[in-house]
């Protein structure tokens, strides 16, 4: 009769064990698929924070080119922007504040971020240069 007891006993201490790996397991993969889209999404937000860096610098180059060429830039004026599906819905505009001082806007998957330049023309070569930069929303 002891040896039946003592049977029955480890058939539950191995039940128990058995559970309770089956549950050590299925925490550790439900804090991976957590990891996992925490990682994704932090990728996400860091690409789309990239393509408007991206954007704005393009914004730059493309108002220091405008200047060199001596045409006026007109208030909230578009830069063209390449037709890719990646730049699908992507906007970059320039437009002056004040003499000498523009606001490059570009905007991406529902971010948007503003840049105010103050440019000042090169005494030497006579073009256009960046005197100063202040990046003043990014979200």
């Amino acid at each position: 009769m002891t040896q039946r007891i003592r049977s029955i006993h480890r058939r539950g201490i191995a039940t128990f064990w058995a559970v309770a790996m089956t549950a050590m397991v299925g925490f550790a993969l439900a804090s991976l698929s957590l990891a996992v889209a925490s990682e994704h999404r932090r990728t996400k937000a860091a690409a789309s924070e990239a393509q408007l860096r991206q954007l704005l610098l393009a914004g730059e180059a493309w108002l220091l080119d405008e200047l060199d060429a001596s045409r006026a830039i007109a208030g909230g004026q578009a830069m063209p922007i390449p037709a890719v599906d990646a730049l699908a819905d992507a906007t970059v505009s320039v437009r002056p504040v004040e003499n000498g001082v523009y606001e490059v806007i570009a905007a991406h998957s529902a971010a948007r971020s503003i840049e105010q330049i103050q440019v000042s023309q090169d005494g030497e070569s006579g073009g256009w240069r960046i005197a100063e930069r202040h990046l003043i929303r990014l979200r």
